[in-house]
């Protein structure tokens, strides 16, 4: 998938993790320009190496990881957290030799990384609104097949 659709797919996600419960509109701009901003690069590093789906897991879990790591209440899962990102593999994994899989997953181990910055930094303007956000996305019946909380 062209890294246009996968940009397209992650700032869908982004609008709809982005705090809703932010003090001003130029805060809630200044929050979706971060998430898209962040979003778009750390894209491009994992670009004909992840599928679009995958790029949205990532930022799933990168986000929640956010969560837990800003909000009383939330702790990630070991379990869920090593499955969701278990199946973050290569495209081409199949044809890779060793030194290749371990360079893939250093880098996506620094993709990851720039995610959660990126989460951290949404919460950063909000945290109390970050953290209802999460309230709100835990209550949700569609986001439990997707979350990575106990």
């Amino acid at each position: 998938m062209a890294m246009k659709n996968v940009i397209f797919a992650a700032l869908l996600l982004g609008a709809s993790i982005a705090p809703a419960h932010a003090e001003t509109s130029q805060t809630t701009q200044m929050i979706k320009s971060i998430d898209a901003f962040v979003t778009a690069h750390a894209g491009e590093l994992v670009d004909d190496t992840l599928t679009a789906e995958q790029v949205v897991q990532m930022k799933l879990i990168a986000h929640q990881a956010a969560v837990a790591a800003s909000c009383d209440g939330f702790k990630l899962s070991e379990e869920k957290f090593v499955a969701a990102f278990s199946k973050l593999a290569h495209m081409q994994e199949a044809g890779m030799n060793d030194a290749e899989k371990t360079y893939f997953e250093r880098h996506l181990l620094v993709t990851y990384g720039v995610m959660l910055g990126g989460a951290l930094a949404v919460a950063a303007p909000d945290p109390a609104g970050f953290c209802a956000d999460a309230e709100d996305e835990r209550a949700d019946p569609e986001f439990a097949s997707m979350s990575v909380w106990e």
